[in-house]
């Protein structure tokens, strides 16, 4: 499948921006337990993992949140990341991680070795479009094991602004540079449900994440006044309790491999 139009830019782009980003970050575990995801993927796991403690991989884990978080409530998890310097902070901070540098397109690890995946904010930066990552997350995960994936959100409003040449200069509508270099695309739920749906998956539940952080990046000139900040947080508090899916920054999804007929790469 061919991308289009939905690509945002970067001025640096590529492992550089992500070595850059997690050694000024680290590994922020504060509030972690109260977020959607989390939520989601214990929750998920509760119900089908069948009193048994499961084998989880996280593909692009970054500094390792969720490594240490899961971790510690006793899940046998594993991470990989492509960023030397994200594997140093993980490791840095707790010696005992299971954590590794591997490309989340050629996964070291044999088929059918793991019950759940995560990928959170990664597939989306390949510039040849999710499905080899997501191909490989199929390959290793086992009969039934569940993927939680979660891409940007071409939402209602970044799809009004596209329209209005608004994000002309941030969202392309053709795969060109206009400035910077390729950073990642934007799907509505319909084009990553088809992706996943032709690889092999059944989309079990789509999860809206941060409708804040959507009229945030909407609205740009209010990034810069905390009072406007402010603002916007309580709007989009209000507008998710009656339209969740308007302004959400991003999607996630959970899946099921199903289809064993699909072919490992």
């Amino acid at each position: 499948m061919k991308y289009l139009r939905k690509v945002e830019y970067a001025s640096v782009a590529g492992v550089e921006i992500w070595d850059e980003a997690w050694t000024k970050v680290g590994v922020r575990l504060e509030g972690i337990e109260k977020t959607i995801i989390t939520g989601v993927v214990r929750k998920w796991i509760k119900a089908t993992s069948e009193g048994q403690n499961p084998r989880i991989l996280e593909g692009g884990c970054g500094a390792g949140r969720y490594l240490v978080y899961f971790g510690r409530l006793g899940y046998d998890i594993i991470g990989v990341d492509n960023s030397a310097n994200a594997v140093t902070v993980a490791k840095n901070f707790d010696a005992n991680l299971k954590v590794a540098r591997a490309s989340v397109l050629d996964l070291p690890f044999h088929s059918e070795s793991f019950d759940y995946y995560l990928s959170l904010g990664v597939v989306e930066h390949a510039i040849d479009g999710p499905e080899q990552g997501l191909k490989e997350a199929y390959r290793v995960l086992k009969r039934d094991g569940l993927l939680f994936v979660s891409v940007p959100y071409m939402n209602s409003l970044r799809i009004l602004y596209e329209r209005l040449g608004i994000l002309r200069s941030k969202l392309s509508i053709r795969q060109r540079k206009p400035e910077g270099d390729f950073y990642q695309y934007y799907f509505t739920k319909k084009e990553m449900t088809s992706i996943l749906v032709s690889l092999g998956f059944e989309v079990l539940k789509d999860y809206p994440l941060n409708q804040e952080l959507g009229l945030l990046r909407a609205i740009p000139f209010v990034r810069k006044k905390r009072a406007s900040d402010y603002l916007v947080r309580r709007l989009a508090k209000a507008i998710k309790l009656f339209l969740p899916w308007f302004s959400t920054h991003m999607v996630l999804l959970v899946c099921r491999k199903v289809n064993l007929s699909v072919s490992s790469p």
